[in-house]
């Protein structure tokens, strides 16, 4: 797992019928695997590695409350429920993760901090449900978590409110 992974996706809304929304929605993801000490000749324990991950969207033209990008969750930022921060128009999305591993089980266990903001940018979307269901647009969380097969079980501690919880997930998380 070391190594880059950079996407860019573009989601084209045509609107041909009347009634449906012309848009172009726009994200790109940088993420950077970097190994912290090359694995000894022998070894069978895969090394200890920083991931650093940066993400952005954007939406041009008209967009419905569907189409929207929801911040918060496993797949956004760990410790909330998804859409939990925010439900907006342009978004930045940060995180950190460090993975050591562990010994006789070789995996890893991981700590990390992860962040993500609306740019105020929900006051543009039709009814802003942000706004309407008191939520933040902005959130930041921080935890702590191991892998072992496909399973990744996580403590998430929300930062907004100061509570945690513990996750059990399935896949990675970047």
């Amino acid at each position: 797992p070391v190594g880059f992974r950079d996407i860019f996706t573009v989601d084209q809304g045509l609107g041909l019928l009347p009634g449906n929304p012309f848009y172009n929605r726009m994200v790109g993801s940088m993420t950077r695997f970097l190994m912290l000490r090359k694995p000894g000749r022998h070894s069978e324990m895969p090394p200890p590695v920083l991931v650093l991950h940066a993400k952005a969207g954007n939406v041009i033209g008209d967009l419905t409350s569907y189409d929207t990008f929801t911040l918060g969750g496993p797949y956004s930022v760990r410790g909330y429920n998804v859409g939990e921060l925010a439900a907006c128009r342009r978004f930045v999305e940060g995180a950190v993760e460090l993975r050591v591993p562990v010994p006789k089980l070789n995996t890893h266990a991981y700590g990390f901090y992860e962040m993500a903001h609306d740019l105020n940018s929900s006051k543009e979307v039709p009814g802003n449900p942000t706004e309407f269901y008191r939520r933040m647009g902005a959130g930041n969380s921080w935890g702590g978590g191991m892998k072992i097969g496909a399973v990744r079980a996580e403590y998430a501690r929300d930062c907004n409110t100061s509570k945690g919880n513990v996750f059990v997930r399935f896949g990675e998380r970047f």
